[in-house]
C-alpha cells in the first residue's frame, strides 16, 4: 500500500504532516470486473512510448536473468501521456540491443504484445520484445 505525505493545519492552526493511503479498490465479482478487464487493454496508453535510460537486469521467479525497462507514454491523445511504468521484456536478446540503449537516454521505441495483469493490488506489464520505430 502506498502512501503520500501532504501538510495539514490542525484546528489549533500547528502545521500537521499526515500521510494519505491510496487503499486498493475492492472489485467485486461480475460487472465490476469486466469493468477492470474494459481498463487492462494495452490500446488505452497509446501508441507513443519512449525508453528511458537503457534496460534493468533482474531475475525470474525461477532464479533466470530477465531485463525490465522503464517507459514513458508520449502520445499526446492517451489519459496517461507523461506516465511512468516498467515493463518486463520477455526475450533476453531483445531486437533493440541492451549496447543501443545504454548509449541514448532516451529512445522511441515499440512494445511488441504489450500485456497488463493486475495482482495483488498492482499493475504488471510485460512485452515479448522491443521494436525500433520505422519511420
Amino acid at each position: 500500500m502506498r502512501s503520500l505525505k501532504r501538510l495539514s493545519k490542525n484546528a489549533n492552526g500547528s502545521v500537521a504532516r499526515t500521510a494519505v493511503r491510496f487503499l486498493p479498490v475492492n472489485f467485486k465479482k461480475g460487472v465490476n470486473n469486466m469493468e477492470l478487464r474494459d481498463f487492462l487493454r494495452p490500446d488505452v496508453l497509446g501508441n507513443k512510448f519512449y525508453a528511458i535510460k537503457g534496460y534493468i537486469a533482474s531475475l525470474n521467479k525461477d532464479g533466470s536473468p530477465s531485463l525490465k525497462l522503464s517507459i514513458s507514454i508520449q502520445d499526446e491523445n492517451s489519459d496517461f501521456f507523461m506516465e511512468l511504468f516498467t515493463v518486463k521484456v520477455n526475450n533476453n536478446n531483445p531486437t533493440i540491443s541492451v549496447n543501443e540503449l545504454k548509449n541514448n537516454k532516451s529512445r522511441e521505441v515499440v512494445l511488441s504484445d504489450l500485456r497488463i495483469n493486475y495482482f495483488k493490488d498492482k499493475l504488471w506489464f510485460s512485452c515479448t520484445d522491443i521494436l525500433p520505430v520505422s519511420k
